[in-house]
């Protein structure tokens, strides 16, 4: 998915086929990551099933302030693209609106990008505060309005997820899972790489903040994520695979 298939070993690439060929069913988290698979010959035919998100373990928080963002991934820009929502930050600081950024997260690109934050003159907007126990994340996602996930390319996002369980509006990339999740009725979506149409979209939830209900994006989750509809999922799958052994 990240381009680095093409670069692996050729006894890597034969043991992954080799292991999926032997396979009685292939599940997919993402329609996005079945369709690489089939794209680089490891599978013709998958099945989907999602990420269990915390559904029924973390209780719905209020809808928080409009003006807070959170964002939260590992700081290698190539792939999360961190640098796109700096800038898309300061591009709406100009014209006049300031967001205020919670990034958590560490990796190679601290230094720069805490570098860009400063040159752009967004310290008193962003704060970096490293990475946090998944616990901690989830508390601090609680109090914020909107969540943001700038990434080229995500199997499944479980941070978009996440944030919707919580039900918080997202503003995220088609970038491969966030599709599975965002629509207009709680977030909007917008091209990898677009600082622009990120900066856009960011002022559009923003301005319609109060419109996104939390407990019907909640519900939406919880039809489709939780355990108990992944769970009657994989039973359905591992059901019918036994069954058909039994034929077999």
């Amino acid at each position: 998915l990240d381009g680095t298939w093409e670069r692996k070993p050729d006894w890597v690439k034969r043991f992954a086929r080799r292991q999926v060929e032997d396979a009685a069913r292939t599940i997919a988290v993402s329609d996005h990551l079945g369709r690489a698979l089939v794209k680089h010959g490891l599978y013709a035919r998958f099945e989907v099933v999602p990420n269990v998100l915390p559904v029924e373990q973390v209780p719905l928080p209020p809808r928080g302030p409009a003006d807070r963002l959170m964002m939260v991934a590992d700081l290698v820009d190539r792939t999360k693209n961190v640098s796109g929502v700096l800038r898309a930050l300061a591009l709406l600081r100009d014209r006049g609106l300031v967001l205020h950024l919670d990034l958590i997260g560490d990796g190679p690109d601290r230094d720069m990008l805490e570098g860009l934050t400063k040159d752009l003159g967004l310290g008193q907007q962003v704060t970096f505060h490293g990475r946090c126990p998944n616990a901690d994340v989830l508390e601090r996602m609680a109090g914020t309005g909107i969540v943001v996930v700038n990434s080229n390319v995500e199997t499944f996002s479980v941070v978009t997820g996440e944030a919707l369980t919580l039900g918080k509006p997202v503003v995220a990339t088609r970038c491969g899972g966030p599709q599975t999740f965002v629509h207009e009725g709680n977030g909007l979506l917008v091209e990898p790489g677009d600082d622009q149409a990120l900066a856009g979209a960011l002022a559009q939830v923003h301005e319609r903040h109060a419109e996104f209900d939390p407990g019907r994006i909640r519900e939406d989750m919880a039809e489709r994520f939780s355990m108990t509809a992944v769970g009657e999922r994989l039973t359905a799958i591992y059901t019918d695979v036994l069954q058909h052994r039994e034929h077999g």
